[in-house]
Order: structure tokens, then C-alpha cells, then sequence
């Protein structure tokens, strides 16, 4: 449905008190300048809002506000930040949430809104439709540094969060970094400075995905689940604002590496010189023009201006293919915008504009909220379905332009658990079915079948899928802890962990395995073969790292520092995993502890 907060409903009721008040907003005529082709308007400022952060929207068109005064008037060691929440509808904002560290991270997700309050991960439910939250639940308590003394300064720290297809949550973590953050499950992770971390949204499994990067606020997801991060500077020293690729076990090498040990790290896509890029999103909807879908927007507080990316695949990354300046400035004294958040219809871009320019200006009535929509000629478009369609409707929806509608499809049909599985793996194994919705079948498969044994098979078999695309999601989803367990081909008896890994030295040369292993070899090297020969947009190193979680990146012969290509896979169980590669690496892992066996 179009975006409910038009300027109908907000305008007159908050712009003409600002103008009545004499606060800080920009006069009537004066707007941040976008393309032709689109409209921006102011939907509210103070009063009405003050120092926002975050913007995050629900799919009923309610708008989540981030306030955080707590990194202007402060004090910046105590809990005063809170969430406003505009209703559709509604004359005006009600208090959705507040006593919060500095919010820099919010999320609407299924229900539920989350919030990065480092070193809080919260998260709000309004159970009675109030507009206010009743249902508070905190996933984490130690993600992150807490406020306070020294961190008297809320920057660099854990930040953005965004939920990718495989419905896993994925963090932003500044240079501060993560001293020991604990989940649920007792899980711990220990990051020393920036990266991603992610977990399921229940807050299980947490690990660290890539690190060694510096100080961006926003783990931007392509449809495919590539993730991207525009960092900023390091103030001169030589780690300009840059654009990278992340990939699961990637090292960026801040602050250690990047300057003398370029061999021991990735390599950057671009960078930009000063700045600081801030929030962001990736417009992989269909409301706008094509030229617009699938780049990756950045809010840049330094140089006042949302920017738009696109990439192009290259190699096994990607590079710049072009940079719009999609909102700037114009003759809007000190727009600093901080955030971004799309409308779940995908008409409206929000613009959380901090309006403050620097640490040290301090000021009171501060903050406006804009939002963007494209006026050009009409864009035709999919009608979308509902969660009480049927399931073959669902699996129609996996091929819809819009990314949230696919997703939303994807996240029923995974509700409907094993009602659903019969359906979903004979439209995955059916080369009839679009690509698109292939490649979210694979994770709805996968959603099912960490509760059903039934369901890893077809993920194997889509491992020879026609295309390299649908094959690359395959072994990212075979390679998650749940499936892994319905993929054992021979479990070992109990023990200890070195009975365990002799028990593994002792099978790699069972001839009874060798027919198994063989074509476990000749998959792994189809796989690698696609990709290099259709250039397609996922890695094959992360998918096979992924899939088989392999042998130690540091004895690796490839130049990239990931396993080798030729892997034999001798156990696959819920207790031990045993691989055998090239330059013959073993791997025991028991009950969550690890031994590795190096032989000649």
C-alpha cells in the first residue's frame, strides 16, 4: 500500500508549529535537492522530533524514530535516549520506547523492532497495539563497550542492523570492538576491532563474520546476501572512507596490516578520501525507476549527502561500477543526515538528519526526518500477496521484484514448517522455476529442514543446479550448524576428542567412503567451475569455506587465504566434522572443542 505518512498527515501539524516557534528547521522552499524525478519533503523537526539517529519502519507504515540526546546535551554516560513512533493516521508522535544507551541500530523484524543500544541488543513488541512497547527483552547486555567512562563518546561502536535472506541478523561493529559478548545459548565472541558479527534472531549462535575494518554504521545486504560496509577515515593516517566486500572470514586489516602487510589482508573496493559515511540501505525494491534498484545507499554525515553505489561483479568481488549524489544539501543549512530507512512498499526513502555538524557543537533543538518518493512517470508494478495465500501463491511470490515481499513469502512458507516442505522442494528441483525464486527456496528448504531431515537431501541435490547463483546459496545453507547434522555419513563412536580424532585418522582410508568422497570431490569442483566460468556474484571460496567450514585459513594454497578446492568429506554430524583436503589438513571438532591433525 502506498506509505501512509504523506505530507497531508504531518505537515501541517508539525512543520507549521516549528514555523510557529521559530525552531531550528529549514524555511518553507528550503530542501535538501534530489534528481529529477523525485520529490523530497520535510515529514517532521523539532518539536516533534529531536536529534534523531535511527529511522526503521514496520509494514503497516509506521515510522520508528531513534532520539539520541545523549551525544548532544548528554550526558553521555547515562540512558536517556528513547523511540518515538509516527502511527498511520495518527495527529501525532507517541513514545514507543525509551531509557536506552545511544540507539544506532533499529530494526523491524517479524513482529518485533531491535534496537542497538550498545551494549544492549533490545528487543520491543507492542503486544496490545498501543502504540507503546510492553514486551522488552534484552539479547545481549555485553555486545559491545558500555557508556561511560572512557567511553564517554558514542562513536565507533556496535551500530546497523540488517536481516539477510538466510535470516540470520548482521551487526556493524566500529573499532571499539566487542571485548566478550554472550548469547542465550552461552555462546561468546571476542572481536578486537570493527567488523560484522551476526546471530539468529533469537540472539543463538553468535560468531564473528568478517574483521578488520575500522568504523562503519551500516552491514548494507544485497539480494543476493552480499554484504557491504562504507568506512570511515582513520583521520589522515591512510584509511580513507572506503567501500568493502565482505565475505564470511574476512580480514580488512585495521589498524595492523593495512599499510605494510597488504598480503595478509583483502583488498577494499574503492575508497573516497575524507568524510563519514553513516546509515544506510539497499534499494531492492520496485517503486522506483530500474536505475535505481539494487545500488546501495549511504547517509554521509561528513560530506552532507546521501550517496548512491552501484556495483558490478568482478572476479570473485565486486567493483564500482558508478556513485550517485542522490540527496544533497542544497540550501539546507547544516544537513547532516545519519540514517536511512525504506517503507516496506518501497515508495518512500526516510532521512534521519542529525543536524549537527561536529562533536563539539552542542546544541539544543536539533533534528528534522525527510522523506523521498519518486514522482517521475509510473513504474509498473507486481501486486503483492498475503501471508493467508496458499502455498503455491507463496512460492510465486519468491520471484517478485520486491525484495521485502519475496522475503515476507520466504518467512510464511518457513512458519508453515514441514506443511509446506513437499511443495517448496518440488518447485526448488524444478528448473521451470524461476532462478529468483529458486534461490530463496533454498533458504525457505533450509528453514524447514533444521527441523526435518527431509529437507537436507533436496539441498544437495540443488547443488548441481543449472545455475551458479541457486548453487552458491545451496552451500552457504548446507554449511549452517543445523543442516550439517542431517548430512552425516557415518557417525563416530562416543568418546573424547583424541579418540575422536583417531577415529578420523583412522577412516580417511576406508575404501568403503571412496565412492562417497569421490562425489563429494566432483561437486565441489563443478561448483568452482561455474562460478569461474559465469562470472556470477557469490564467491566460490566462501561458499565451499562455508559449506565445509575447512581447513585452516593459514596453511591454504590458494591467494585469496581460503581452503583449497579439492575437499573429501568424511563426517558430518552434530559432534564431529572431519575434512580431508589438500595439503592434507584434518579437522576433529567434539562438543565444541577442536583439535587439528597436520600431517606431511
Amino acid at each position: 500500500m502506498p506509505s501512509v505518512l504523506s505530507s497531508r498527515t504531518f505537515r501541517p501539524r508539525f512543520v507549521g508549529l516549528i514555523a510557529l516557534l521559530g525552531l531550528a528547521a529549514p524555511a518553507f522552499g528550503e530542501m535538501p535537492k534530489v534528481p529529477d524525478g523525485f520529490k523530497i519533503r520535510l515529514v517532521a523537526a523539532v518539536p516533534a522530533v529531536s536529534y534523531p539517529s535511527q529511522v526503521a519502519t514496520a509494514p503497516d507504515g509506521s515510522l520508528f524514530v531513534g532520539e539520541d540526546p545523549m551525544d548532544q546535551v548528554g550526558p553521555a554516560d547515562k540512558p536517556i535516549d528513547r523511540i518515538l513512533v509516527f502511527k498511520p493516521g495518527a495527529a501525532e508522535p507517541v513514545v514507543f520506547a525509551e531509557g536506552f544507551n545511544a540507539i544506532f541500530g533499529m530494526l523491524w523484524h517479524q513482529g518485533s523492532l531491535y534496537v542497538m543500544n550498545m551494549p544492549n541488543l533490545t528487543v520491543l513488541r507492542d503486544k496490545d497495539g498501543d502504540g507503546k512497547a510492553d514486551e522488552r527483552t534484552e539479547l545481549f547486555t555485553d555486545m559491545g563497550v558500555p557508556a561511560g567512562f572512557p567511553n564517554m563518546l558514542n562513536d565507533h561502536i556496535v551500530s546497523g542492523i540488517q536481516v539477510g535472506m538466510d535470516g540470520w541478523l548482521y551487526i556493524s561493529v566500529g573499532d571499539k570492538g566487542v571485548p566478550k559478548a554472550t548469547g542465550p545459548d552461552g555462546r561468546t565472541i571476542q572481536l578486537k576491532g570493527g567488523g560484522i558479527v551476526r546471530c539468529r534472531p533469537d540472539g543463538r549462535e553468535l560468531e564473528v563474520y568478517s574483521s578488520g575494518t575500522r568504523n562503519h554504521l551500516e552491514p548494507n545486504l544485497s539480494a543476493r546476501d552480499d554484504l557491504f560496509t562504507y568506512d570511515n577515515t582513520d583521520d589522515g593516517l591512510g584509511w580513507w572512507t572506503r567501500v568493502v566486500h565482505h565475505v564470511d572470514g574476512g580480514y580488512f586489516g585495521y589498524p595492523f596490516d593495512y599499510h605494510d602487510r597488504t598480503d595478509k589482508l583483502l583488498p577494499f573496493m574503492a575508497d573516497y578520501g575524507g568524510g563519514s559515511p553513516c546509515g544506510g540501505v539497499v534499494y531492492e525494491e520496485d517503486a522506483w525507476p530500474e536505475e535505481y534498484r539494487g545500488r546501495a545507499f549511504w547517509s554521509e554525515w561528513g560530506k552532507r549527502s546521501v550517496r548512491a553505489f552501484r556495483f558490478k561483479p568482478k572476479g570473485a568481488s565486486f567493483e564500482i561500477a558508478d556513485v550517485v549524489d542522490f540527496v544533497q544539501p542544497g540550501d539546507v543549512e547544516n544537513f547532516r543526515p545519519l540514517d536511512l530507512a525504506l517503507s516496506h512498499d518501497g515508495e518512500t526513502m526516510y532521512v534521519a538528519d542529525w543536524s549537527m555538524g561536529g562533536w563539539g557543537e552542542k546544541k539544543e533543538n536539533l533534528g528534522r526526518i525527510y522523506a523521498v518518493t519518486c514522482v517521475g512517470p509510473p513504474v509498473a508494478r507486481k501486486p503483492r500477496g498475503a501471508d493467508s495465500d496458499p502455498t503455491p501463491a507463496l512460492i510465486a511470490s519468491l520471484d517478485h521484484p520486491a525484495r521485502a515481499e519475496r522475503l515476507r513469502a520466504q518467512r510464511e512458507l518457513i512458519s508453515r514448517g514441514e506443511a509446506a516442505l513437499a511443495d517448496a522442494t518440488k518447485a526448488l528441483a524444478d528448473a521451470a522455476t524461476p532462478e529468483l525464486a529458486r534461490r530463496h527456496l533454498v533458504w525457505t528448504v533450509a528453514g524447514i529442514a533444521s527441523r526435518s531431515p527431509q529437507g537436507a537431501a533436496p539441498l544437495t541435490a540443488t547443488l548441481k543446479d543449472p545455475s551458479a547463483d541457486v548453487r552458491a546459496q545451496a552451500a552457504r545453507a548446507i554449511g549452517r550448524p543445523a543442516l550439517r547434522s542431517h548430512l552425516a555419513l557415518q557417525h563416530p563412536a562416543d568418546g573424547d576428542e583424541d579418540t575422536c580424532a583417531d577415529e578420523a585418522d583412522d577412516e580417511i582410508g576406508d575404501p568403503a567412503l571412496e565412492p562417497e568422497m569421490e562425489r563429494r570431490q566432483y561437486r565441489v569442483q563443478d561448483h568452482r567451475a561455474h562460478n569461474a566460468e559465469d562470472d556470477v556474484h557469490q564467491e566460490p571460496h566462501i561458499a565451499l569455506h562455508e559449506l565445509f567450514r575447512g581447513p585452516s585459513r593459514d596453511t591454504a594454497d590458494d591467494d585469496r587465504g581460503y581452503p583449497p578446492y579439492t575437499v573429501y568429506v568424511h563426517f558430518l554430524s552434530p559432534s564431529t566434522t572431519v575434512i580431508r583436503a589438500q595439503r592434507c589438513k584434518y579437522s576433529s571438532s567434539r562438543a565444541g572443542r577442536q583439535t587439528w591433525i597436520t600431517r606431511p
